[in-house]
């Protein structure tokens, strides 16, 4: 099952372009700097005051906006792509 996942998520990848992925939202932009920084979730909705919860679902709709399947994989797109500095 995972492989199969893995091949979809690849194909996935695959077929964006870099330029197809908007920059992201001021929050969100936040979370992915703290997310590359090294902050764990509680730690990000602590500093931005916000729940756990919501940096959940913001991650979440990062993962998938970047076609990512972790928070590495995140900041290293979010960096191809000049988001983050």
């Amino acid at each position: 099952m995972v492989r199969t996942d893995d091949a979809r998520l690849e194909q996935r990848v695959q077929h964006r372009g870099m330029d197809e992925v908007p920059v992201p939202s001021s929050r969100k932009r936040e979370v992915l700097e703290l997310v590359a920084a090294g902050y764990a979730t509680k730690q990000i909705a602590a500093r931005l005051g916000i729940s756990t919860a919501a940096v959940d679902k913001h991650l979440r709709q990062l993962f998938r906006r970047y076609g990512v399947p972790n928070r590495a994989a995140l900041v290293g797109a979010a960096y191809r792509r000049a988001h983050i500095a």
